[in-house]
């Protein structure tokens, strides 16, 4: 199931503007606007896991590689509607190109995607749909492994829990992100190191440690 970005949410409005005085424009001229909403695979909140959106970077590429703009621009991680603009001499009134969005924090690639969009010269339309996957650290994560897989608390005492990851092929993978829960997280708690604080009365419970991708 598709979902919009996580609330506030965030839209992306690119301009794309056709230059009137290209002999390669529009042959009737005038502006082109791209309007982009990015739509994630599944929500994923970021400020669980540590993570923090703060960049975004936005290509747009004549197919098969002419690469017409690209975008880096900053923002503020609670913002809820992000404008960019940029000149763009489209050939013909109507072009297909390919747009490619990143969404970036802590020097990652946190989602990505990229869907051929067709730019017409003249007033916006309704949004294109770009489907973004998360591909930061870890998403090539198949499988999680807590230790101690056993182990009894008594009143009072903590325990630090750890976590290794594998890839398909059953390579390890060092750098991934994990969000730890509890299967009662009123009686158990956990930090998000990994940290467990033993309930204050008898209880069997189930720790469980969580990738932004749903591994776990």
């Amino acid at each position: 199931m598709r979902r919009s970005l996580p609330p506030p949410g965030l839209a992306l409005l690119l301009v794309l503007a056709a230059c009137q005085d290209d002999p390669a424009g529009p042959r009737r001229g005038g502006p082109a606007y791209l309007a982009i909403q990015p739509v994630f695979g599944s929500a994923v909140e970021l400020a669980s896991f540590g993570l923090i959106a703060d960049t975004v970077r936005l290509d747009v590429v004549r197919p098969p590689a002419d690469t017409l703009r690209t975008l880096t621009v900053f923002f503020d991680p609670d913002s809820s509607q992000i404008r960019l603009g940029a000149n763009v001499a489209l050939r013909v009134p109507v072009e297909t190109l390919a747009v490619h969005l990143e969404l970036r924090g802590g020097g990652f690639a946190l989602f990505s995607g990229t869907a051929p969009v067709e730019v017409r010269a003249g007033q916006p339309g309704t949004p294109h749909e770009i489907l973004l996957a998360y591909t930061g650290p870890g998403s090539n994560v198949a499988s999680v492994t807590i230790a101690p897989r056993d182990t009894v608390l008594t009143f009072g005492d903590s325990l630090r829990f750890h976590v290794t990851a594998r890839d398909l092929a059953g390579a390890p993978v060092s750098l991934f992100y994990v969000l730890w829960g509890a299967s009662d997280s009123t009686a158990l708690r956990m930090t998000p190191s990994g940290l467990a604080s033993a309930p204050g009365a008898r209880a069997t419970l189930w720790v469980r440690a969580r990738t932004p991708t749903g591994v776990g």
